[in-house]
């Protein structure tokens, strides 16, 4: 069942059928539990065979569902392995550390944060059409948690200067639109904060300890607001540890 699934550090965009065999499985399992009660249980309900054939059903039902798990996070592990791959190789350090002021000529948002949109999109609807009910749900949180991710952790490999912040939310802005996409109200908390994150970079540093007690950062720990304000360009020029104490 998982043989035809791409490995997860693939260079070019998998090509992930197993969303599809996932949906042909659950139309399977509906055939099954119907044909189970209707057909077979009339017959058995007074027979010693009835919890034998009971307890047969669940525990193929069960070892399919342990496969189509596995399949289903391999899946999405190729997913955010090419995801990985495009901001690896597509986005570039000077992005958001320009040298030059350029805020007439900047672009809505990067040209790595476009593939990875584009991309991310596709997969999305890939995951929605042949699956149903909760499974869409549970499938599209795992999906965008994991996404947050994987975005949450390429930020951090950067350093940001005023210019280039305004750029790197541009591209927050993009990824937040992409996952409301999800109608996932998990999904759209994780990315509201990491927008508010982002802030961060952007803020005077004077004003840097008002805002990280307000309302948008609320409940988000102060490491993580630390490791934030730490890749600013001017944290240490502007001594802003000092002013955080």
């Amino acid at each position: 069942m998982h043989l035809g699934i791409p490995p997860p550090d693939c260079k070019s965009p998998p090509k992930l059928y197993f969303f599809d065999v996932v949906g042909e499985a659950n139309a399977i399992f509906h055939l099954l539990e119907r044909q189970f009660s209707d057909t077979l249980v009339p017959l058995i309900s007074t027979s010693p065979k009835h919890s034998e054939c009971v307890h047969k059903k669940r525990e193929i039902m069960e070892q399919m569902e342990a496969k189509i798990d596995t399949g289903l996070d391999r899946s999405l592990a190729v997913t955010m392995g090419y995801v990985k791959h495009i901001l690896a190789s597509e986005q570039k350090k000077t992005d958001f550390r320009p040298e030059t002021e350029n805020l007439g000529q900047m672009a809505l948002y990067t040209p790595a944060c476009s593939k990875v949109v584009q991309f991310v999109n596709v997969q999305a609807m890939n995951i929605i059409k042949p699956l149903d009910g909760k499974n869409v749900s549970t499938v599209l949180t795992e999906f965008g948690v994991r996404f947050h991710r994987t975005i949450y952790e390429h930020l951090q490999q950067f350093t940001y200067n005023s210019e280039g912040v305004m750029l790197a939310i541009c591209d927050i802005n993009e990824y937040r639109k992409c996952m409301k996409n999800l109608q996932n109200p998990l999904v759209s908390s994780l990315f509201d904060a990491l927008h508010a994150l982002c802030n961060l970079l952007v803020v005077q540093p004077e004003n840097l300890k008002q805002v990280c007690t307000g309302e948008q950062l609320a409940g988000i720990d102060r490491s993580v607001m630390m490791s934030f304000i730490q890749l600013r360009a001017d944290f240490k020029t502007a001594r802003i540890a000092q002013q955080l104490k």
